[in-house]
């Protein structure tokens, strides 16, 4: 029976979209600002920890923050998305791509 439920559960399984590297890099959030700054001196606190255990450590000292603690980061994630939307309005849209519309193929192909 185990071996059914992996075949129907592999039989759903999707491939990823690649991720299209020419647009901006997304905007990073507060708490990924607070992450990086708190790592840094994790690290040298308490050199024996996993990445695992730090990544806890810093959500639970994220979540103990109050919001005057969490301003600053806040304010370098406004920031950073204001950049993002810069750079994405100055971007090349997809839409501008040339793509070839769907319905045009099929209508090539009835007419031969």
């Amino acid at each position: 029976m185990a071996k059914q439920g992996g075949k129907a559960k592999a039989a759903k399984k999707q491939k990823r979209v690649k991720k299209d590297k020419s647009g901006p890099k997304k905007p990073k959030s507060a708490f990924m600002f607070f992450s990086q700054d708190r790592r840094q001196t994790l690290k040298t606190e308490q050199p024996d920890l996993k990445i695992t255990e730090q990544s806890k450590v810093i959500g639970k000292e994220w979540g103990e923050l109050t919001d005057a603690e969490k301003a600053p980061y806040q304010e370098k994630a406004n920031q950073d998305r204001e950049r993002y939307n810069k750079e994405k309005a100055s971007s090349p849209k997809e839409e501008e791509k040339k793509e070839e519309p769907e319905g045009d193929e099929e209508d090539e192909e009835s007419e031969d």
